[in-house]
């Protein structure tokens, strides 16, 4: 409730504008040009007439003079403050002054009525000091003028407003908002604070607080607690879940659109000779068709989209030219599915291009348009500057093995150039691209630091396809060769992508959580009940703990293939009881590390046994085909013949990441259960967790898949 046109009088319209719609977006509702007349039990009336149910009225009420001024023979304002000239001296009053909330202090330069800030008050005190100094010895006194430095003002927890006048150009202000403003208004704080002590004292104190829980002063009646409250929250969830999408009006719209879609890429590979007329068009169409009518709900965004049609497009080519299909005819090969499938790579690499990735941007493009509620702005120099960092560190990791199997003079003759200078300024610039467009289709969809990851891995295989496999031999005037054969031949280019992908997602979730806290918002209205330094200490004892029951589920894989003396080596030994000791520490390190990026990423067991699963394939392309060669004084080889011998060690890499998220997910749930005791903090903790309804299954499905299925028949 406020009585004027606008909040925060005292700041810009443009920060008093974004106060209100941060705070609005967090469900605080504002009442303008509205006062409280009268407040009853249950029953807060306004003016103008109106009627307000509540159970609870907190009132902030404006700085007022002492009742005890009015008693003075000294002149008054119709506030009862005291009226004093320009000097801040009490007129008619000799050796008399008034400063601070109980003075009518107005600027001698400007005649307006000075503010009753700290600023101005700090101000008002210096002046008076040097004009009783100067009355003293005799000397003139200086009118009160007070230059705004700016204004700071805090909008909740690890959230501020601030706007700041140029030193050397004081008509002239700087704006700013979110966690930057709020450190600025921190640091002002604490050196104003009059000690040192006191300094030190609340600096400690702000430090404590990052890792330690608040002191709770509530009291909860449990037998009084109302389940609708939960159950609306509840109700919540599911919209959030199952919510934006297309409407049903629209659903119709969606088959069209998906359906001309869907035939124009079967047209696409009908042209480029990968092909037919009936498995092109016609089945391009009816896969429009169907998908659009599976996940038009669910696709609420580009990036959502993608990952539903390439996870679906899998899917469609599992069961039609590699799986089922096969089996119906009765034509399937003497080696089983594993051959079938090597012979259907083309038809793998035509389903994403030419299906899966057209059909779900579109979808999620025509999603997008809809009205998506509680979906925040998309803020496209967030998405490039973001990406385009996490492209940048993506593109370096990859360059380091395009470097050593000199592939940068190739990469150059792309332009008609063999330096490999040139080459090197060709990848960094493609990695920027591919990172910045990261960040515009999935600034909506990513979450946690390790969805991220997976969302990462499963744009790096896309590129794969794209840009190796696609792009360059167009651009180069080769025919396109989407063989097997040529897959095996670009397998290091393919671990490359998936590593690039990986580094993306992480660097991007990481640098975009800071921006959002540097210049959209933070949490002030639903603040956690823990601070972030117990939260990653807790998901460090976690992760360790479950480590343990993936550790050992893997360690018989690495019994019955013989790879213990191998880990051995790492440390200089040879000895398989070493091995193990080696290879539990390396687990709890891992495990660890999935306890800080996945927590509150699975909401049952069945998504954290993926999530798990997913951790595991990633870290099979980062262990033993990079990091364990170079920890063994050699150089990573990323070639079919090395992934082929490591596929034992795929199996229990996937063992250990199930095992360790089931684990995982059980201290998590069982250290939250007292999050239930308070209505408001198991909400919160609701609302932290991924709902249901998101794309998950189909990244789950796209990036495992693939990530199982190609070292196995590109390695064949």
């Amino acid at each position: 409730m406020h009585a004027r046109e606008r909040i925060l009088p005292e700041l810009s319209d443009s920060l008093a504008a974004y106060a209100l719609e941060r705070m609005a977006a967090r469900g605080v509702t504002f009442k303008l040009q509205a006062r409280v007349a009268e407040a009853k039990p249950g029953v807060v009336v306004l003016t103008p007439a109106e009627d307000m149910c509540t159970q609870t009225l907190v009132w902030t009420a404006g700085t007022t003079p002492t009742p005890l001024l009015k008693i003075l023979p000294v002149a008054h304002d119709r506030r009862g403050a005291v009226v004093v000239d320009r000097t801040l001296a009490v007129p008619s009053h000799a050796g008399v002054w008034a400063v601070g909330d109980g003075a009518a202090i107005t600027d001698a330069t400007t005649g307006q009525p000075c503010p009753p800030t700290a600023q101005v008050a700090l101000r008002e005190a210096r002046l008076l000091a040097q004009n009783i100094h100067a009355s003293l010895h005799g000397r003139s006194l200086t009118p009160f003028h007070v230059d705004a430095r700016g204004a700071l003002c805090v909008v909740g927890h690890h959230t501020a407003c601030a706007e700041r006048s140029v030193p050397l150009a004081r008509h002239k202000t700087v704006h700013c908002s979110g966690l930057l403003a709020w450190l600025m208004w921190r640091g002002i704080y604490l050196a104003k604070l009059p000690s040192v002590e006191r300094k030190v004292r609340v600096l400690v104190d702000w430090v404590i607080e990052l890792f330690f829980p608040r002191d709770i002063v509530q009291t909860i009646d449990l037998g009084e607690r109302r389940v609708g409250h939960t159950g609306d929250v509840s109700r919540g969830a599911r919209l959030v879940g199952s919510g934006g999408g297309i409407m049903r009006g629209s659903r119709l719209t969606a088959v069209i659109l998906c359906d001309l879609v869907g035939m124009l890429g079967g047209a696409l590979t009908l042209v480029a000779g990968q092909a037919s007329v009936v498995t092109g068009v016609l089945l391009g169409g009816l896969y429009g068709v169907l998908l659009a009518l599976c996940v038009a709900r669910r696709a609420v965004s580009p990036g959502a989209g993608l990952v539903w049609g390439l996870g679906d497009a899998f899917l469609l080519w599992l069961a039609r030219p590699a799986g089922m299909l096969p089996v119906l005819r009765g034509g399937m090969p003497a080696l089983g599915l594993l051959e079938a499938a090597g012979a259907q790579f083309l038809a793998l690499v035509a389903s994403g291009l030419g299906f899966g990735m057209p059909l779900g941007v579109a979808l999620g493009l025509w999603g997008s348009l809809q009205p998506q509620p509680g979906h925040g702005r998309f803020r496209v120099p967030r998405a490039l500057i973001v990406g385009g960092l996490a492209g940048v560190i993506g593109g370096w990791a990859f360059g380091t093995w395009m470097a050593q199997v000199h592939v940068f003079p190739l990469i150059a003759g792309l332009v008609h150039s063999d330096s490999p200078r040139v080459g090197v300024l060709l990848h960094g610039s493609m990695a920027v691209l591919v990172g910045a467009s990261f960040g515009l289709l999935l600034q909506r969809d990513v979450r946690g630091d390790g969805s991220t990851m997976g969302w990462g891995m499963a744009y790096g295989l896309l590129w794969w396809f794209v840009g190796p496999l696609t792009i360059t031999p167009l651009w180069q005037g080769d025919p396109l060769d989407w063989s097997a054969a040529h897959g095996a031949a670009l397998f290091g280019s393919l671990v490359g992508h998936v590593v690039y992908g990986v580094l993306v997602g992480l660097v991007y979730a990481a640098v975009d959580r800071l921006w959002v806290g540097f210049f959209t918002d933070s949490d002030p209205i639903n603040r956690a009940p823990e601070g972030p330094g117990v939260r990653v200490w807790y998901a460090l004892q976690w992760g360790a703990a479950a480590s343990l029951a993936g550790g050992l589920l893997f360690s018989l894989v690495m019994v019955a293939t013989g790879a213990l003396p191998r880990v051995a080596s790492l440390v200089g030994g040879s000895s398989p009881v070493l091995g193990f000791l080696v290879h539990m520490g390396i687990s709890a390190l891992v495990g660890m590390s999935y306890g800080v990026l996945f927590q509150h990423e699975a909401p049952n067991v069945g998504s954290g046994i993926a999530w798990g699963v997913l951790y595991g394939v990633i870290w099979w392309f980062l262990g033993p085909l990079t990091w364990m060669p170079v920890l063994l004084g050699g150089a990573f080889t990323w070639t079919t013949t090395a992934a082929s011998a490591r596929l034992p060690s795929l199996i229990g890499h996937m063992l250990y990441g199930a095992a360790t998220a089931v684990v995982f997910l059980v201290l998590e749930r069982r250290h939250a259960e007292w999050l239930v005791l308070d209505p408001r903090l198991a909400a919160l903790e609701a609302r932290r967790r991924r709902p249901v309804g998101t794309p998950a299954p189909a990244l789950w499905l796209f990036a495992i898949g693939l990530g199982v299925v190609l070292p196995m028949i590109l390695g064949r």
